[in-house]
């Protein structure tokens, strides 16, 4: 049988480059693995009002009650560069609150009323900055049969007009609403209503949002009730007497 030999890169053969990479490929993995062993995350699972401590050394806050749970932020000035991480675990709501006049996106509190909703905040050293975040507000399904000049809102009393109640603190400007219809209060039978009005013939069909304080706004309907584009032939459909039900979502923007 013929000798095997090898072909020599440089002063190194190819035999002996392959050892080398294989021994440093080897190396990376037993660092990456110790490296992985040795990340953590400091967890406060919070059932009640907290405020968070300079050396308490936690990452992440869960808010987790069926009530609102306050998050009081530590002094501005003795936690520059710290990053916090706040999610709302539970049905409650998740309220963040800086201490005394510190402020969080130049304002005196954060609040997430749903569940699953959370921010990334970060401090510089003076105030809180918020990185990113989700915050959303659901009224759910609430039943209704008069459409007609009617504000439709929070309330879950069949009827009842009132206030969109969202607990967002944030003007009108910087939401994102949505609001739904549906024949019997379920996502399989709804539709989008688009905000809108029609004055045909005196006949005035509609919806539009009127601004009341950061926390909230009207949803008004016209004289005439609601009109929108039907799913069958694309034309006109009126809602002003029918046993439907609604839910109006909202989103804060930025």
């Amino acid at each position: 049988m013929a000798a095997v030999s090898t072909i020599s890169i440089g002063d190194t053969t190819k035999a002996s480059w392959a050892n080398s990479v294989k021994s440093s490929t080897d190396s990376l993995r037993t660092d990456l693995t110790g490296l992985s062993a040795t990340v953590s995350v400091n967890l406060k699972d919070a059932t009640e009002d907290y405020t968070i401590l300079d050396d308490d050394g936690y990452d992440v806050i869960l808010t987790d009650a069926t009530s609102t749970v306050t998050i009081t932020l530590p002094t501005a000035s003795d936690n520059s560069d710290r990053v916090i991480e706040i999610f709302n675990k539970n049905t409650g709501k998740g309220k963040i609150v800086g201490e005394g006049s510190e402020t969080i996106n130049a304002t005196s509190s954060a609040t997430f009323p749903e569940q699953y909703n959370y921010a990334t905040i970060l401090c510089d050293g003076s105030n809180w900055l918020i990185l990113n975040r989700l915050a959303s507000y659901d009224t759910g399904w609430i039943n209704r049969s008069d459409w007609s000049n009617v504000e439709m809102g929070s309330s879950v009393s069949k009827d009842a007009d009132s206030n969109v109640a969202h607990d967002l603190n944030t003007p009108l400007s910087k939401l994102l609403v949505r609001i739904f219809v549906s024949t019997d209060g379920t996502e399989a039978n709804s539709l989008m209503v688009i905000d809108t009005q029609v004055d045909v013939s005196s006949a005035v069909r509609g919806i539009t949002l009127h601004a009341v304080d950061d926390n909230n706004f009207k949803v008004q309907t016209g004289t005439n009730g609601i009109i929108y584009v039907a799913d069958a032939g694309g034309g006109a459909a009126v809602l002003d007497t029918e046993d439907w039900y609604y839910k109006i979502r909202v989103y804060l923007l930025g």
